[in-house]
């Protein structure tokens, strides 16, 4: 079982984060559901997201960012190393999981 990330890591940065993510999860269908041990990776997947995608560009529709979401996705599970997994990506500890 990998360790929690630290208080630090957790510290929530961004005003209004959750309010945006939570808007276009819900205008796309999505119903979140809660897991209290989960709030700190949540916000800081949200801070990620906000960082590297929704302050890269202006998007004027919903259909741009249907495009361009996935290019971030790719990015996140397939390049970026969060300090959380000590070097690797979340695809690496995803097939990690899988070949034990």
């Amino acid at each position: 079982m990998s360790k929690p990330p630290s208080r630090e890591a957790c510290v929530h940065t961004h005003r209004r984060v959750i309010g945006q993510v939570v808007r276009l999860a819900l205008f796309c269908g999505v119903t979140p559901f809660y897991e209290a041990k989960r709030n700190c990776q949540i916000e800081t997947f949200h801070s990620l997201w906000i960082a590297a995608f929704w302050s890269q560009a202006v998007f004027t529709s919903l259909k741009e960012v249907q495009s361009e979401s996935p290019i971030f996705l790719r990015w996140y599970h397939h390049r970026y190393q969060p300090p959380s997994l000590e070097g690797q990506t979340p695809a690496q500890m995803r097939q990690q999981g899988r070949a034990r």
